[in-house]
C-alpha cells in the first residue's frame, strides 16, 4: 500500500480504531466473559473438524435442575448448589457485574459456587447460564439468586414531589422455577408535606443491562377503593380454614359491610358526571412508571406521569437496606 492510499485512510484507521475501544470499554465483565466462551467455543470446533449441527449433537445443552432461588441478603455470602447434567468442560456464568465468586466447582452431576453480594446492592435477581463444550448450547436459570429484604426508596423529583416506596411482598425466593415479583406501596408528597396526596401500588422489575436497571410500573388506581384489597385478604383467612366460630361470624359480618360499599361505588360508575371526575383526577396524575439507577445507594432516574405532570421528570434519591 502506497504512503499516499495510508495518508487518505489514516483518519478513518484512526476512527475505526477509537470506536473499537469505546465498544470494547463499554462491555461488561459478564459480556466479556461470554465473548470468551463462544470464542473458544469456536475454535474448538474449528480444532475437530466440526461443521455441521449433527456433530454438535455430541455435545448438548446442559440440564439444570433447580428448584428454588437462593436467597441473599446485601453482604450475605452464600453457597449455590444447582443439580443437573453436565458434560466435562461445561462453563458456568453468573449474569452480573457485582455477583463475586469466591469459589466453584462442577462433576457431571452437580455444580456449585460459593457467592458474596456487595453491601451495597439493591433487591436484584441474577440468572445462572450454563455452557456446553465445543458446541456452547446454553441453557439458562433465570433468578438462580436473588438479593430480598426491606428496600427503602426515598425520591425526589425536579416538580418538586417526593416520592417514598415500602416493599408490600416479594414472592421470588419463595416461587419455583425463577417466578415471583416485588410489589411496593407508593406514597407522593407534594413539598414538605407530611401527608400524601396520592397512594398507589407498583410492581418492581430488575433488568441488569437496561440505561434504567430498575423500573417501578405504576399501578391505576382502584376506583372501588379498599374495600376489594380488603375482602381479598378476607377470602384469603376464609380459606386458610384457621378460624374460630366467633372470628367466624366477625369475617362474615365485615364482609357483609364490605359487599354493600362496593354495590354503592358500582352504582357510581354508571353515573356519566363520576366517570367524568374519575377521568379527570386520572389526568391531574396519570404516573405510570418510575425508571432508576442506582450507584452506591444512590438513586438517579426519571418519573413518567401524564400531559399535565409530564414525561421524564428528573428526580434523584437513596435506597436504603432495611433489614430481611
Amino acid at each position: 500500500m502506497s504512503s499516499k492510499i495510508v495518508r487518505k485512510l489514516w483518519p478513518a484507521l484512526v476512527l475505526a480504531l477509537a470506536v473499537l475501544g469505546i465498544v470494547q470499554a463499554s462491555l461488561s465483565r459478564y459480556q466479556e466473559k461470554r465473548s470468551a466462551i463462544f470464542l473458544a467455543a469456536t475454535a474448538e470446533r474449528q480444532r475437530l473438524g466440526i461443521v455441521n449441527n449433527k456433530a454438535m449433537g455430541q455435545y448438548p445443552t446442559p440440564e439444570i435442575q433447580l428448584e428454588q432461588a437462593a436467597c441473599l441478603a446485601p453482604g450475605a455470602t452464600a453457597e449455590v448448589i444447582v443439580k443437573g447434567r453436565f458434560k466435562p468442560g461445561t462453563k458456568f456464568l453468573w449474569k452480573s457485574d457485582r455477583l463475586e465468586v469466591l469459589a466453584e466447582s462442577v462433576t457431571e452431576t452437580e455444580y456449585r459456587a460459593t457467592l458474596k453480594v456487595p453491601p451495597d446492592i439493591g433487591p436484584e435477581s441474577v440468572d445462572l447460564e450454563a455452557y456446553a463444550p465445543v458446541s456452547a448450547f446454553e441453557a439458562i436459570r433465570s433468578k438462580a439468586v436473588v438479593v430480598s429484604g426491606r428496600f427503602e426508596w426515598d425520591m425526589n423529583v425536579s416538580n418538586g414531589w417526593r416520592i417514598k416506596a415500602r416493599l408490600l411482598e416479594d414472592t421470588r425466593c419463595s416461587s419455583p422455577g425463577g417466578g415471583g415479583s416485588m410489589k411496593y406501596a407508593l406514597e407522593f408528597f407534594r413539598a414538605q408535606e407530611s401527608a400524601p396526596f396520592e397512594k398507589r401500588t407498583a410492581t418492581l422489575s430488575y433488568s441488569p443491562y437496561d440505561d434504567f436497571s430498575y423500573l417501578f410500573s405504576i399501578e391505576e388506581k382502584n376506583p372501588f377503593g379498599g374495600a376489594q384489597a380488603e375482602m381479598e385478604e378476607l377470602a384469603k383467612k376464609f380459606q386458610g380454614g384457621n378460624v374460630s366460630d366467633a372470628e367466624m361470624q366477625k369475617l362474615m359480618a365485615r364482609m357483609e359491610e364490605l359487599q354493600k360499599e362496593l354495590q354503592v361505588e358500582m352504582t357510581k360508575m354508571g353515573d356519566p358526571a363520576y366517570q367524568q371526575k374519575l377521568e379527570q383526577e386520572k389526568q391531574q396524575f396519570g404516573c405510570r412508571s418510575i425508571e432508576l439507577q442506582v450507584q452506591e445507594s444512590r438513586l438517579k432516574g426519571r418519573l413518567n406521569c401524564g400531559e399535565k405532570v409530564g414525561m421524564n421528570l428528573p428526580l434523584t434519591g437513596t435506597l436504603k437496606f432495611a433489614g430481611k
